[in-house]
């Protein structure tokens, strides 16, 4: 509202429907929320829709003011008595006894010589008119017709001299309220700043060096041996955790990529993972759409569920461009509950929104997946929401524009040998995503470290969208490397751990012997002598990939124009 309002001048009003059921919206605690934070930032009031009909009987229309009090005493902000039906029956009676209370005292008496106006009820009525009417007196009134628009003017009307007095008598009352509910937020998050800082440990090395504590996944019944703490760094979620540096990546368990291992090799990987300290595991139902989520589910059988964190995914789905993506706030639920049958759990630690920007609208993903996604939330199914895709700024986006609270981040592909543009500033003035992120709190993961398989010495899938150029580039880096005797992926895995900034990366294994390999590069710390060497040769001055950081590997959202194309096609 507020960004539709500094650019749109003539933007003069906005209307906000809410349900008509008294307990529903103005006394519920969502509905006070909403009506504080609106009249905090806008001139703000309430329109109460009254049956002129209904209203023509004193008794109703004094029922009727009972309510209009209360809910304009519950919100302290202006109120409008809109008398609704005015082609039915005229309002202008009516509306005249909230200022005449002689007039209403002869509608009674009325009600009585026709037979209708004695007894307990007529006589509570009376005795009501005497108490409010000092408060429904001064009231802003008109009469409108739903049907035929009549009255519409008066309406707002109205609604101008509401805004008069939203300024002459509530706003300063709602500012120092809103002042004083700050206040004791800034207490409250610096009290959780405080707790984290000490669940962290004031020893704990975040630069992957040495010294710190054991992460809470540790689990003597179940690992081998104590992990090492300099392998693990802070994650800032609520409540924060201590994640390894290099995090199971689990899309290799499926066949999107080339050389696809055997179900029980993947098995034995994750694994190796979990009981080599790796803590972090990351999966989704588009990975063999649902085999990698069913080869953790077989993996994760006997692990303590304490021993690691399970993050899988939202929103995209089947090869079938047609059915590939689905954000609907049905569907988002339908596949958290398919997702943690598959891992055979009852709940998940992270769940992501899946490369929203192939969404035909962010409205859909702002409006049904997130909502859908902080219901299970609050049922326990999920501990905490993520947003993951390429083009950081459709993240950047969802993060402003989103009412529910995102805890974390994932990109992939932009913090790696060729691509640097999570700490780059998009444009002159404006922060780079990672240190956007940071300051709504929220932590960034990475990973693609590798490229998707760009940085190996092996075959590049088909459907990669790097461009010819970067491939070819890709390809010298890596016989380059091959001459120096240094292995290229291994030098863009330790290039990628030594980042600081990052709190884990996630990188796809998928048998045992790169979960080694992977494992060993965590522990070998920054790179050094010859491999540092051939590092600057890469990514140095003049180096063979230098020329492509600071920007994108490839074209995220031509990415997205070509998948509707496809789609398109397939739908004739």
């Amino acid at each position: 509202m507020e960004k539709r309002a500094a650019s749109d001048p003539n933007l003069e009003y906005i209307i906000i429907d809410t349900p008509g059921q008294i307990e529903s919206f103005t006394w519920s605690a969502s509905g006070q929320i909403i009506t504080e934070s609106l009249a905090t930032s806008f001139p703000t009031l309430l329109t109460f829709v009254a049956d002129t009909p209904r209203c023509a009987d004193p008794s109703t229309f004094m029922s009727t003011m009972l309510y209009a009090c209360s809910i304009m005493y519950r919100s302290a902000i202006p109120l409008c008595v809109a008398f609704n039906k005015t082609d039915v029956t005229p309002h202008e009676e009516i509306a005249g006894w909230m200022k005449d209370f002689e007039s209403f005292q002869a509608a009674m008496d009325r009600k009585d010589e026709a037979g209708g106006g004695s007894g307990y009820y007529e006589s509570l009525t009376r005795s009501m008119a005497l108490t409010l009417d000092e408060f429904y007196a001064e009231l802003q009134t008109c009469g409108v017709s739903a049907a035929t628009g009549e009255g519409t003017e008066g309406f707002f009307d109205a609604a101008d001299k509401c805004r008069e007095e939203y300024f002459e008598e509530f706003a300063v009352d709602l500012i120092k309220k809103k002042e004083e509910r700050d206040a004791k937020e800034k207490v409250r998050e610096e009290e959780e700043v405080k707790k984290m800082t000490e669940a962290l440990g004031k020893d704990l090395n975040v630069g992957g060096k040495g010294g710190g504590e054991a992460p809470a996944t540790y689990t003597p019944s179940f690992h081998p041996s104590p992990p090492n703490p300099s392998l693990y760094r802070p994650l800032a979620t609520s409540p924060p955790r201590l994640v390894s540096l290099v995090s199971l990546g689990a899309s290799s368990f499926s066949s999107f990529f080339p050389s696809p291992s055997s179900r029980s090799t993947w098995v034995s990987a994750a694994r190796r993972a979990l009981e080599g300290g790796i803590n972090v595991v990351d999966t989704a139902p588009w990975y063999g759409h649902g085999t990698s989520e069913e080869v953790l589910g077989e993996a994760l059988e006997g692990v303590p569920r304490g021993a690691y964190y399970i993050h899988t995914k939202v929103g995209r789905y089947e090869a079938d461009p047609t059915k590939m993506f689905d954000f609907s706030r049905e569907r988002t639920r339908a596949s958290v509950g398919e997702s943690l049958r598959r891992l055979k759990l009852a709940y998940v630690d992270l769940i992501q929104v899946h490369d929203p920007e192939f969404a035909d609208s962010l409205d859909v993903v702002l409006n049904e997946t997130l909502p859908a996604l902080d219901e299970l939330r609050r049922e326990g199914k999920v501990r905490a929401i993520g947003v993951t895709g390429y083009p950081l700024a459709v993240q950047r986006e969802i993060l402003e524009r989103s009412t529910v609270k995102i805890d974390v981040s994932l990109t992939y592909g932009h913090a790696c040998l060729h691509d640097d543009t999570l700490f780059r500033l998009p444009s002159p003035g404006q922060d780079s995503f990672h240190d956007f992120c940071g300051k709504r709190g929220v932590p960034v993961m990475s990973a693609a470290p590798l490229s998707m398989g760009l940085l190996t010495n092996g075959t590049v899938a088909d459907w990669h969208p790097a461009g010819p150029e970067l491939k070819a580039a890709c390809a010298e880096a890596a016989e380059l490397c091959k001459a120096r005797g240094v292995d290229i992926a291994t030098l863009a895995i330790r290039h990628a751990l030594a980042d600081e900034r990052v709190p884990t990366t996630l990188l796809g294994m998928k048998n045992e012997e790169e979960v080694d390999k992977a494992l060993e590069a965590a522990a070998a710390g920054p790179l050094e002598g010859k491999e540092r060497e051939v590092l600057e040769e890469l990514i140095g001055e003049g180096g063979i990939l230098a020329k492509f950081r600071g920007q994108q590997g490839w074209d995220g959202m031509g990415e997205v124009e070509k998948f509707r194309s496809e789609r398109a096609a397939a739908q004739k």
